[in-house]
């Protein structure tokens, strides 16, 4: 069964590659045009709590890198309210990335919590980025 969460959590071992994060953040992209989203979203968030916990029993690690589960939850999280185009699905992938990678607070506080913090910050992220989308002036 762990190898099974490994698979999982590391996004089919992509997480196991030098930009695993964002290569999981974009093969997640055709995620979003799903129906279903909100099944969709709790099936990805069980996984990323179990699979996020054995990462971090097996490896020892508070956020072990090869886990991105959790992008690929935060970012289909933020389809969930907005609107699915392209415009808005290249403007999601890019501020995804560029504040996950910031941290801006308080996410650098919330990864600290063991075993869910991997999986907060990046849902933190991703509500930076509704918010910036949401009120966006061009409404894509």
């Amino acid at each position: 069964m762990t190898k099974f969460f490994e698979f999982i959590s590391t996004g089919f071992y992509i997480g196991r590659l030098k930009y695993g994060p964002t290569i999981a953040t974009f093969f997640s992209i055709p995620l979003i045009f799903f129906p279903h989203k909100i099944i969709i979203f709790s099936f990805l968030l069980i996984l990323s709590i179990i699979g996020s916990y054995v990462m971090v029993k097996k490896t020892n690690l508070n956020d072990p890198q090869e886990v991105v589960i959790d992008e690929i939850l935060a970012y289909f999280f933020i389809f969930l309210f907005i609107k699915v185009n392209f415009m808005n699905v290249i403007l999601g992938f890019l501020l995804f990335r560029l504040i996950d990678a910031l941290k801006p607070f308080p996410i650098k506080l919330i990864e600290k919590i063991p075993y869910l913090g991997i999986i907060l910050d990046d849902l933190i992220a991703s509500v930076y980025v509704i918010l910036i989308l949401f009120i966006n002036p061009l409404k894509f």
